[in-house]
C-alpha cells in the first residue's frame, strides 16, 4: 500500500463552497451571460445566433432578470410530432436487434427534404435543409466554446436552445435559421 500515490480531490472544502456560492449567485450568472456576449459579438452583430440581454439594474443575488426572444424549442426541429419520428424509429435493420437502418431511416425522414411531421409546437415541419442547418450551427457553437473561448455554458440543453426562421436583418445575409 504504501506505492500508491495519493489521491487529493481537485477542490479544497473552501474552493468548493466557493464555487456552490457563485453558482447560486444571479450576479454571477449575469457577468458570465455578459462575457458569453463579448464571445460571439461577431455572431450576435450578423444575427447568426442571438443571445439574451441582462437587464442589469434589476440584478440582484437571487435575481436575474433577462430580454425575451421568441422562438422555437430545439428539440422540436429534431423530433417533430409523432409522425415520421415514429416511422423513422420503426425502420429497423433486420438482423435481429433493435438497431435503427440508418440509410433507411434517413430517407424516410428526407422525402422530399421534409420531415414530414408537424412540430411539436404546432409550428411548421422542419425541412432536412433547415435541420442540417440547424445541427451545423449548434456544432460550430459549442465548438467555439470548447476550443476558441474555454468557456462553456454549462446549462447547454435542449430547454435553453431555440430556434427561428425569422429572415435576418442584415442586409446581404443568408441566414435564414438563427
Amino acid at each position: 500500500m504504501k506505492h500508491l500515490p495519493i489521491v487529493t480531490a481537485p477542490l479544497s472544502g473552501r474552493d468548493f463552497a466557493r464555487n456552490i456560492a457563485r453558482q447560486t449567485d444571479c450576479r454571477w450568472e449575469a457577468y458570465n451571460l455578459s462575457r458569453f456576449q463579448c464571445n460571439f459579438i461577431e455572431e450576435i452583430a450578423d444575427e447568426t445566433i442571438r443571445v439574451p440581454q441582462v437587464v442589469t439594474g434589476l440584478v440582484r443575488p437571487a435575481v436575474l432578470v433577462e430580454t425575451w426572444d421568441s422562438g422555437r424549442l430545439i428539440t422540436n426541429a429534431f423530433t417533430g410530432g409523432s409522425g415520421s419520428a415514429a416511422r423513422v424509429g420503426d425502420v429497423r435493420d433486420g438482423d435481429g436487434d433493435d438497431d435503427v437502418d440508418l440509410a433507411a431511416a434517413a430517407a424516410v425522414m428526407d422525402q422530399a427534404g421534409t420531415y414530414n411531421t408537424a412540430a411539436d409546437d404546432g409550428g411548421p415541419a422542419v425541412s432536412a435543409k433547415m435541420r442540417r442547418q440547424l445541427a451545423n450551427r449548434l456544432f460550430d457553437t459549442s465548438l467555439k466554446m470548447f476550443l476558441r473561448d474555454d468557456f462553456v455554458h454549462a446549462d447547454l440543453h435542449a430547454g435553453n436552445i431555440m430556434f427561428s426562421t425569422r429572415p435576418s436583418k442584415v442586409p446581404g445575409s443568408k441566414n435564414d435559421v438563427v
